[in-house]
């Protein structure tokens, strides 16, 4: 998710700033207040959730987690990271994506939103909006090996984060760039989208970017880059 919103870093330079291999929201949040990245982070739990130990997903790491995340939290507001506790309204989440340079990552559960997918390109098809997939399309769509977590997707609650690219009125469905799998963008609908995001277990959590200064910064490095290129060939 990262990657897809930082294009201009490499996937490993991302990934050597993070410490560990267990990843929760908030670090997401800091890693990208690392870049410079305006993100706003809204979760309805403070912290790590013990409650969590009984979910499969969580177990093996939520013991050797909890102090690390809990301490990420009470240090947020010393560096000016945006955490907010609150659920967030489907309304606001489409309000905010109508901005063109904000994006959103969402944390849903994997099950959910697989169906929620499902659905809509079943619908389709039955519409005449879309052929029987082939198989070079079916197989973009399979979950690829990094994002399937010990568990397997058929146990009960299994997070993955998404990004959420554009909101069709028209249609009542989200584009979403979904990192665990080969296909470019992927629909899902409102209703579908909200099951799979207050699922329990994903706290509802959700990180809202600007990536204007980004952008800016991008832009601003390429026109340099050109300056030095003119001026060299002006001298040569």
């Amino acid at each position: 998710c990262l990657k897809w919103v930082n294009k201009a870093q490499s996937f490993a330079a991302i990934t050597s700033r993070c410490t560990t291999q267990s990843t929760w929201s908030i670090d997401l949040a800091y890693l990208l207040h690392g870049y410079g990245i305006d993100a706003r982070y809204f979760t309805i739990t403070w912290g790590a959730d013990d409650s969590y130990q009984a979910i499969d997903y969580y177990k093996e790491n939520l013991v050797h987690d909890k102090a690390r995340v809990n301490s990420l939290f009470q240090r947020a507001s010393e560096i000016g990271l945006h955490v907010e506790m609150r659920s967030v309204e489907m309304d606001q989440i489409i309000e905010a994506l109508k901005k063109e340079t904000c994006v959103t990552i969402v944390l849903v559960d994997t099950q959910r939103f697989e169906e929620g997918c499902a659905a809509v390109a079943e619908r389709r098809r039955k519409q005449g909006r879309g052929a029987t997939l082939e198989s070079e399309e079916a197989a973009a769509l399979q979950r690829l090996p990094h994002s399937l977590p010990p568990t397997g997707i058929d146990r009960g609650f299994v997070g993955h984060y998404v990004v959420l690219v554009a909101y069709r009125e028209d249609q009542d469905v989200f584009e979403i760039s979904d990192p665990g799998v080969a296909a470019e963008r992927r629909v899902i609908d409102r209703v579908a989208l909200e099951l799979a995001r207050k699922r329990h277990g994903t706290d509802e959590d959700l990180l809202v970017i600007d990536v204007a200064p980004l952008i800016a910064r991008a832009e601003a490095a390429a026109q340099q880059q050109q300056q030095a290129m003119d001026a060299g060939r002006g001298q040569s």
